[in-house]
């Protein structure tokens, strides 16, 4: 369906905002109880609440794949792994496996000029608590970061940029993202786990292109046309697995609605409440 905009100047015009004297404001009345109450009707007989499994999670989030398994499965794929192109403040979930004193990654920003005072790569605790902050410049350069934590455990990871930026990501490194990000362009895949008894996977996207959403095994799940809110069926057997979306591209973010909101870049990445994997 394609709808015409009316042009701000007509909109100006049907609903002159800087004249208080109009005659459109004196015109219009308030609706009476009995309107209200009537358009509530309509509306809950017209938009129907969609079935999809309700829960909530922790945030105790663990790797999904043991230090073993990241390592296997990762051999002979390219070491880093470079994200999509975004701006502002993004969060991620991150785990510092046992055995290290920290992580690196890669930050390559726009060239911010004289004025920009930097990029800021801020590190908390499991409690919330500031355990690091570095300023990087923006350059136009690749920076490596380096990221020191004080124990193994759970980690949040904050980049805040005025400018556009990327990142890589060692492929074998658990994290997640977990603020909304908008995709302008063609996203890659990203990864997030299913747990054991889930029904249905429910999402709300509003991509320029129909998303596709792949099963355990690499297969697009048919979504019979549907766009917005999302529902797909978790098969028996495809449960308890990592299942991934790619093509998502919108200035609109994508939610997950019945599943953490925990999307990582690679298999290897990916994080999940520790009562999921029980």
């Amino acid at each position: 369906v394609t709808m015409e905009r009316p042009s701000n100047e007509q909109i100006v015009k049907d609903w002159p905002w800087h004249d208080r004297e109009a005659a459109i404001w004196k015109e219009i009345k308030p609706y009476s109880p009995e309107e209200l109450e009537s358009l509530m009707e309509d509306g809950r007989a017209k938009y129907q609440p969609v079935d999809f499994d309700r829960r909530q999670f922790s945030r105790n989030y663990v790797p999904v794949m043991s230090d073993r398994d990241r390592v296997a499965t990762a051999r002979g794929k390219p070491p880093w792994i470079r994200t999509p192109l975004t701006h502002g403040r993004q969060e991620f979930a991150v785990f510092a496996p046992r055995g290290t004193s920290g992580f690196v990654f890669e930050y390559i920003g726009r060239d911010g000029g004289e004025d920009y005072a930097g990029t800021q790569v801020l590190l908390y605790d499991d409690q919330g608590e500031l355990v690091s902050r570095q300023v990087i410049p923006s350059d136009g350069e690749t920076q490596r970061v380096v990221v020191n934590v004080p124990s193994p455990g759970r980690y949040q990871l904050v980049i805040h940029a005025q400018i556009y930026y990327t990142l890589q990501f060692p492929r074998t490194l658990p994290i997640a993202q977990t603020s909304l990000v908008n995709y302008s362009s063609t996203s890659p895949p990203v990864y997030f786990y299913v747990p054991r008894g889930q029904r249905y996977i429910a999402l709300h996207e509003r991509s320029f292109v129909e998303p596709i959403v792949l099963d355990p095994n690499g297969q697009a799940v048919p979504l019979n046309g549907q766009r917005g809110f999302i529902r797909v069926k978790v098969p028996e057997g495809m449960d308890g697995r990592t299942w991934s979306i790619r093509n998502l591209n919108s200035p609109y973010p994508m939610r997950m609605i019945n599943l953490p909101h925990l999307l990582a870049f690679t298999p290897q990445g990916v994080l999940a409440p520790m009562e999921m994997l029980d």
